[in-house]
């Protein structure tokens, strides 16, 4: 999201991971795909998130302490490309910039 935060405005804003740690995560840690997933729909629907200066990393869960007043940048949504989708996810490259991917270490091929 930095990245995309950067071709837009052409500044670096560091943005707040522990702002979605108290307020979006589903507490299963980084066990799978719906973190990833949870903490876009959170930006989404929060309308925005903190700046890493406003809200810093602690290492643990806190209590939310999102304030409207501090967002450092908004979404709008996302968009999920299906597996084995390579020209696909191409295309979003090219022509939407950065992107964040999830890989499932449990394939037997990373085993």
């Amino acid at each position: 999201m930095e990245g995309q935060v950067y071709l837009s405005r052409n500044k670096l804003v560091s943005l707040s991971e522990q702002n979605l740690v108290d307020c979006a995560s589903r507490g299963d840690g980084c066990s799978s795909s719906s973190n990833m997933l949870a903490a876009f729909t959170y930006i989404a629907e929060n309308q925005g998130i903190d700046t890493e200066n406003t809200y810093p990393y602690y290492g643990r869960k806190l209590r939310c302490a999102f304030k409207n007043d501090t967002v450092g940048a908004k979404s709008a949504g996302y968009t999920t490309i299906m597996d084995g989708s390579e020209e696909v996810l191409q295309e979003a490259v090219a022509t939407q910039g950065p992107i964040a991917v999830v890989l499932s270490a449990r394939n037997v091929v990373l085993e």
